[in-house]
C-alpha cells in the first residue's frame, strides 16, 4: 500500500475522532444542570468550537487529498473530503437546531426561526460546486503531467 494511501487513512481517522470529540462535548453541554442563560452560552461556544474544527479539518484533509491524487494519479480521492464536509455541515445543522430549540423552550423567545437546515442545502451546494471544480482542475493538472 502507498505511504500516501496509509497517511491518508490515518488522517481521516484522525480527523473523525475530533470531530466526534467536539459533538460529543456538545451532547455533554446539554446534559449539565445550569440556569438556562449560562447553559444557551455554552452551547453556543461549544457549536462555535464545532464549526471552526470541522472547518480547519475540511481544509486540511482538502489539501491533503488533492496532493495525494497528484501522486497517485486516483482521482476516486475527491469523495473524502466531500463526505466529510457533507458530514459535518448535516452536523452543525443539527447543533445549531438544538440550540435554537433549546432557546425557544427556555429562554425568551424574539419569535426568531432556524435557517439551519437551510443554511445547510446552501453549504451543501457549495461544496458540490467546489467539488466539481476541483475534480475538473486536478483532472487537467493530471493529463498535463502525461
Amino acid at each position: 500500500m502507498n505511504i500516501f494511501i496509509k497517511i491518508t487513512i490515518g488522517i481521516i481517522a484522525l480527523a473523525a475522532l475530533l470531530l466526534a470529540y467536539f459533538g460529543y462535548q456538545f451532547i455533554l453541554v446539554g446534559d449539565y444542570k445550569l440556569v438556562a442563560n449560562e447553559k444557551y452560552i455554552l452551547l453556543q461556544n461549544t457549536n462555535n468550537s464545532f464549526n471552526n474544527v470541522a472547518l480547519i479539518i475540511s481544509l486540511a484533509i482538502w489539501f491533503w487529498v488533492n496532493i495525494v491524487i497528484i501522486k497517485t494519479k486516483q482521482l476516486y480521492w475527491l469523495i473524502i473530503p466531500y463526505l466529510f464536509g457533507i458530514c459535518s455541515i448535516a452536523l452543525s445543522a443539527y447543533f445549531s437546531n438544538e440550540l435554537f430549540i433549546f432557546k425557544k423552550q427556555n429562554i425568551k423567545f424574539d419569535g426568531s426561526f432556524s435557517v439551519g437546515f437551510i443554511a445547510a442545502i446552501f453549504f451543501i451546494i457549495i461544496i458540490t460546486v467546489i467539488t466539481v471544480i476541483n475534480f475538473l482542475v486536478v483532472k487537467k493538472v493530471l493529463q498535463k503531467k502525461k
